[in-house]
């Protein structure tokens, strides 16, 4: 009776506060952990899993995007709308997509459940119109700060698709 029911372990793996994850795509995002010691490799992550589907659980992975991410730029800075304003992760720079899309890549290699979770709660979008870079790109796009919002989880949920995955956001 037990199998027959689908027991999942969320594994809230980023946060704001914390990026301790090593992901070989973007080695740096795990600078952004608590302590050089509080990291997880990409071996105990495959671990993790492993011990998980022999007791017949599916982990679910979350990177929340684009807010609770502060912990992302500390290993690399231009994922931040500036050094001052440090969330939610910049939606204007491409190369902030890249990172999401290395991450789901090598997410794509561990984590086999077929959803992922890419968060999208509790998102303050004050920084993309207070760093003028950013409010320069809202305006040549045309968009306000709930327009960028929804083209960044639109454009996250596209990368996720692109690996396999379902989506799940708050």
């Amino acid at each position: 009776m037990v199998y027959s029911k689908l027991n999942v372990l969320h594994w809230h793996i980023v946060d704001e506060q914390s990026f301790p994850l090593e992901i070989p795509s973007y080695p740096k995002l795990s600078n952004g952990a608590y302590s050089y010691s509080e990291k997880y490799t990409i071996n105990d992550a495959i671990h993790i899993v492993q011990y998980a589907e022999k007791r017949g659980v599916n982990v679910l992975a979350e990177i929340d995007v684009p807010g609770h991410a502060g912990s992302w730029g500390v290993g690399y800075p231009s994922l931040w709308p500036s050094a001052t304003c440090q969330q939610p992760l910049d939606v204007s720079n491409d190369f902030t997509f890249k990172v999401i899309d290395g991450i789901l890549s090598d997410f794509s290699k561990v984590f086999k459940f077929k959803f992922v979770h890419l968060g999208g709660d509790e998102v303050d979008t004050s920084c993309w119109t207070t760093t003028p870079r950013i409010k320069s790109w809202l305006v040549q796009h045309g968009m306000n700060e709930s327009d960028a919002y929804r083209y960044f989880v639109l454009k996250a949920q596209k990368i996720a698709i692109s690996h396999g995955y379902e989506i799940i956001n708050w």
